[in-house]
C-alpha cells in the first residue's frame, strides 16, 4: 500500500502546494482518493497516478477546496472512455454534490457513478477493506474516516509443520493459503501450523477538523494518521475561529491514538515549508512529518 500527497495546501493553492488530495494506491493497484481538490488530475499526472485506477474517492466535506477537483476528473476519465463505476463516498449531501457537478458540464459519461453517503459511526464494509467514519468538529456534514483492512492468517510455523512430518512444497503453500490436506491419512487444517491472525493495514484521514478527541477512537492504533494541520499553537485564535487544528492538536490525537506515523496536512501558506509546525508537533508526537505535495509514503504491514 502506498500513500501519494497530491495537495496539501489549505484553502488556497500556493506556489508549492496544491489543493487537498491523497492517493491511496493498494497492491492490486487500485486507488481510493482521499478529497479532490481543485487541479487534482494535474497533480496526479505529475506523480504518475492513473485516472483509470481509481475506483473510488472519499469526500471528507463541501468547502471548495475539498471537492473542486471532481468535475475536471470526471470529465477526463470520460474522454479516456473509461466505462469501469466509479464510486463516490461522502457527507449526507454528497448526491446531490455529483448532480451539481455534473449537470453544468454539458457531457454525459459513458460510466456509471455510484454514490454512498455516510453518516456519523457508519461504516462501510467493501469487502477489500472496510470504511469507517465519524462526524467531526468543523462543519456541518464533515467527516473523518479510517479504512482498515481485514484481520491476516498468521505466520507459518515452519517447526510445526516439521515435527507434523509435513514435506516441503505444494502442501506448504496450501496450508499458507488457508486451505486442509490430507498427510499420511490424516486431514491438517490450517490452524495447526499457523499462528495467530494478524490485522490488516489501517489508514486514519481527519479531514477538517478542530481538536476532536474522538477521533483518536477512530484512529487506535492507526499505521498512519493523516491529520490537518493548519495553524501553530500561536495562532490558536485562528484555529478555534475557523474550526481548524493546530500542529499540536495533530500530535494529541497521534498520542492517544497510540498511531504508528503522523503526516500533517492542509497547512497554511503562511508556514512555507511547514518545518515550524513540524517541530511543534514533535514535542509530543516525535514520528511526526509535514506531509509535501508528490511525497510517498510505503504503508507496510503490522508485524
Amino acid at each position: 500500500m502506498e500513500l501519494v500527497f497530491l495537495g496539501t495546501s489549505a484553502g488556497a493553492p500556493t506556489v508549492f502546494r496544491g489543493l487537498p488530495s491523497v492517493a491511496l494506491r493498494f497492491d492490486d493497484g487500485s486507488i481510493c482518493l482521499l478529497d479532490c481538490g481543485e487541479g487534482t488530475q494535474r497533480q496526479m499526472m505529475r506523480c504518475n497516478v492513473s485516472f483509470m485506477s481509481v475506483e473510488r474517492i472519499i469526500i471528507s466535506h463541501f468547502h471548495c477546496d475539498h471537492h473542486m477537483g471532481l468535475s475536471g476528473l470526471l470529465q477526463t476519465m470520460n474522454l479516456n472512455n473509461r466505462e469501469k463505476s466509479i464510486e463516490i463516498i461522502g457527507p449526507k449531501g454528497t448526491k446531490e454534490l455529483v448532480e451539481h457537478v455534473l449537470e453544468p458540464g454539458y457531457f454525459r459519461l459513458g460510466f456509471d457513478i455510484i454514490v454512498y453517503e455516510a453518516g456519523d459511526k457508519d461504516t462501510l464494509d467493501l469487502g477489500k477493506y472496510t470504511i469507517k467514519t465519524i462526524e467531526n468538529n468543523h462543519c456541518k456534514n464533515s467527516l473523518s474516516f479510517c479504512i482498515e483492512e481485514p484481520m491476516r492468517r498468521g505466520k507459518f510455523n515452519l517447526q510445526r509443520a516439521k515435527e507434523l512430518g509435513i514435506p516441503e512444497g505444494p502442501s506448504y503453500r496450501k496450508l499458507q493459503n488457508g486451505e486442509s490436506i490430507v498427510w499420511n491419512g490424516k486431514r491438517i487444517e490450517p490452524d495447526a501450523v499457523l499462528g495467530p491472525q494478524r490485522r490488516g493495514r489501517k489508514i486514519c484521514y481527519s479531514g477538517d477538523t478542530a481538536y476532536f478527541e474522538p477521533l483518536s477512537s477512530l484512529a487506535e492504533e492507526s499505521d498512519v494518521l493523516i491529520h490537518e494541520a493548519t495553524f501553530s499553537e500561536e495562532e490558536r485564535s485562528g484555529a478555534e475561529t475557523f474550526k481548524h487544528s493546530t500542529a499540536t492538536d495533530a500530535a494529541k490525537i497521534a498520542m492517544l491514538a497510540h498511531a504508528k506515523k503522523l503526516f500533517l496536512t492542509h497547512i497554511s501558506g503562511r508556514y512555507g515549508a511547514g518545518k515550524e509546525l513540524e517541530r511543534e508537533a514533535r514535542k509530543i508526537f516525535p514520528n511526526t512529518t509535514v506531509a509535501e505535495d508528490f511525497m510517498r509514503y510505503d504503508v507496510r504491514y503490522p508485524e
